[in-house]
């Protein structure tokens, strides 16, 4: 399961001066392991992030792809069956912190200024560090990236993005809700299913925690779901498809959706106030 951000890196209006300025792709694909954006063994252990493999081009020179790494401290050492037999905790007095690299990755769309940040993991970079690795980025390149904004979904038009969702051949899969007391799950088909039509105020209360779409046409079969507590996409798909190319369409086909419900880019939601 992967789990998404997008990020809107500039409004469209200030995107389009840029790219007549500066060759974005050009000035991405130039980045190289003295660049300041690029991860440095001698900083602090724990602390380190940044790009580990040289960018690379998706889809007709338009989108891309900046492998990322970032380390995630681990609260003490890991417990072992000898530990457990002889009755010896673990432990947490090391000399340096025990950590491990996550692996992500940051698809860049040069055309219209959105990014896309990948994890495969359930831990994911907070986005203040982010903002961090995007300065660095930007001194790097010259790009604009530093005034970024994290696309957060306006919660109060769930109902309207499925309807959408539904409109586009997606199938409300699953829906998490949490009142006071109960917590609520339902999978399977919720729209021919009239025990369920009932039971739909986790929905319409706005007391969802996740909300899951099935897309299940035979050349794009897949899942995703929004995350109402970190503005997060999850997307579950076919092992076998993994490609960047594939991954990408359904980011795509997800981001075209919200854009629809609200009826404008996502860069112009995102930087409303300058219009």
């Amino acid at each position: 399961m992967a789990q998404i951000r997008i990020v809107c890196f500039a409004h469209p209006k200030e995107w389009t001066i840029l790219k007549e300025k500066n060759n974005i792709i050009d000035n991405l694909l130039g980045i190289k392991n003295t660049s300041s954006s690029w991860v440095k063994r001698n900083e602090t252990k724990g602390k380190r992030n940044g790009i580990y493999s040289k960018p690379y081009t998706v889809v007709e020179k338009r989108f891309v792809s900046i492998p990322f790494v970032w380390e995630k401290i681990l609260k003490s050492s890991n417990q072992s069956i000898e530990m457990l037999l002889d009755n010896v905790k673990p432990k947490n007095n090391l000399s340096e912190p025990l950590v491990y690299a996550v692996t992500s990755k940051i698809i860049i769309d040069t055309t219209d200024g959105i990014g896309y940040v990948i994890d495969n993991s359930k831990d994911i970079q907070p986005f203040e560090k982010l903002e961090k690795f995007f300065k660095k980025l930007e001194k790097d390149t010259s790009i604009l990236l530093s005034h970024s904004k994290l696309f957060a979904w306006d919660k109060n038009r769930v109902e309207d993005f499925t309807a959408i969702a539904t409109e586009e051949g997606f199938t409300p899969y699953k829906i998490r809700g949490l009142t006071d007391l109960v917590k609520i799950v339902a999978e399977g088909d919720l729209i021919n299913d009239e025990d369920w039509n009932r039971m739909q105020s986790a929905l319409r209360n706005r007391n969802w925690t996740t909300v899951a779409f099935l897309h299940n046409h035979i050349e794009n079969k897949f899942v995703f779901g929004l995350l109402k507590g970190r503005n997060v996409i999850s997307v579950k798909s076919d092992k076998t498809q993994t490609t960047d190319e594939i991954f990408l369409s359904r980011i795509i086909m997800i981001r075209r959706l919200f854009e629809k419900t609200l009826g404008m880019t996502l860069n112009q939601y995102c930087f409303s106030e300058f219009d």
